[in-house]
């Protein structure tokens, strides 16, 4: 008895009827796959694991002191009816806590990284000091990877970099436009940096190497650093706080110290009309001739002026002791200490996943080449 079965259903094959001992047997004869691809990705994963550049990383944690000061100050407010303590400080309110997340912008910024690769540092390998733009621009030497992508997909970036724009080190801010409809010049609050290319590379390296995380939950501020030295790593982070506190402390008293300036100029003003009314009033006691009426008014204008002189002079020690405890800004929570161990590369965990990479893409070759040679067999 036969039984016709048409042409597409006998080029079908029974994928479960496949043997796993000619499986295991096919990978034991084409062994030589394994070994080769294994082999390649050994020699990359060697390559990469001993040519990339060792870097050292270390941080620190801080938390703004404001934010401490909030929690005493809520509790005192709250209790201090009891003890009259509450006078004065309603009008000595601490900023609001929004603006720890300022903190990792910052650092983030243009400004922040032009005015951080700026900052001198003790530097062992020569004896005067040295800046981050210094060591990156004189001392850092590329790796085989940035020589590379540096004379191939950035060689035209390379070749932009022209004698004018390497012998000017100093970026120029624009704070001038013109005005196209009265074809007039504006001036600005808010300038455009012309950043020199040589100056932009070094931000970018320090960008890719300093910075800051806020963690919402605890209020902590993680400062972070990665240099090619465990002592850099340490004196980037250094210097990334040093320039923190001072940006920080600048923002947070700004209006403050533009109050300031009014009253040391009230101050001064006050100051030489107290002088005039003295030396008038000295010089009127000098005289034989001394009017009652004169001598009134002399006396109430001098009288007035130390008055004056007085306010203006108590209005600035309190704005003065006022700024001062607003500062500092923040209290670190966590030393900054000289990493012992380099965080890159991690050769052992690069050899290993070079090692399962040669393996499953050999893995992968010869099982497909089996199925592919049992479906052959199968049509034939």
């Amino acid at each position: 008895m036969y039984r016709l079965v048409p042409v597409e259903e006998s080029k079908r094959y029974d994928f479960s009827t496949i043997s796993l001992f000619d499986l295991f047997r096919y990978y034991l004869e084409e062994r030589r796959i394994f070994y080769w691809c294994i082999g390649l990705f050994l020699a990359i994963g060697l390559f990469f694991a001993f040519t990339s550049p060792v870097e050292y990383e270390t941080r620190a944690t801080i938390i703004p002191e404001y934010d401490m000061q909030d929690k005493v100050n809520q509790l005192v407010e709250r209790y201090g009816l009891i003890f009259g303590l509450t006078e004065g400080l309603s009008g000595n309110e601490a900023p609001p806590t929004f603006l720890l997340r300022l903190y990792p912008y910052m650092v983030e910024s243009v400004r922040f990284k032009q005015q951080l690769i700026r900052r001198p540092f003790d530097y062992s390998e020569v004896d005067s000091s040295i800046t981050l733009y210094d060591y990156f621009t004189d001392f850092d030497r590329p790796s085989v990877f940035e020589t590379i992508h540096r004379y191939t997909l950035g060689l035209p970036e390379l070749l932009s970099q022209s004698d004018e724009s390497r012998s000017r080190f100093e970026s120029v801010p624009i704070y001038t436009t013109r005005d196209s409809l009265n074809d007039t010049t504006v001036v600005t609050r808010f300038p455009i940096l012309d950043i020199p290319a040589h100056e932009q590379s070094v931000i970018n390296k320090v960008n890719n190497r300093v910075n800051a995380s806020y963690e919402r939950q605890t209020g902590i501020i993680t400062i972070r650093a990665k240099m090619p030295t465990p002592e850099l790593a340490a004196t980037a982070v250094q210097l990334t706080l040093q320039e923190l506190y001072e940006q920080a402390s600048a923002y947070k008293t700004e209006k403050g110290r533009l109050y300031m300036d009014f009253l040391n100029r009230q101050l001064d003003l006050a100051g030489q009309s107290l002088k005039d009314a003295r030396e008038a009033l000295m010089e009127f006691n000098q005289t034989e001739n001394q009017p009652l009426n004169e001598r009134m008014r002399l006396q109430s204008n001098y009288e007035e002026s130390l008055d004056r002189y007085n306010t203006v002079l108590r209005q600035r020690n309190r704005l003065e002791s006022n700024i001062q405890e607003q500062l500092p800004p923040f209290r670190i929570l966590d030393d900054i200490t000289i990493p012992g161990t380099k965080s890159e590369p991690n050769r052992k965990l690069i050899i290993i996943l070079s090692l399962l990479t040669g393996f499953f893409m050999a893995l992968g070759w010869t099982t497909v080449v089996f199925l592919k040679s049992k479906l052959s067999q199968n049509s034939t």
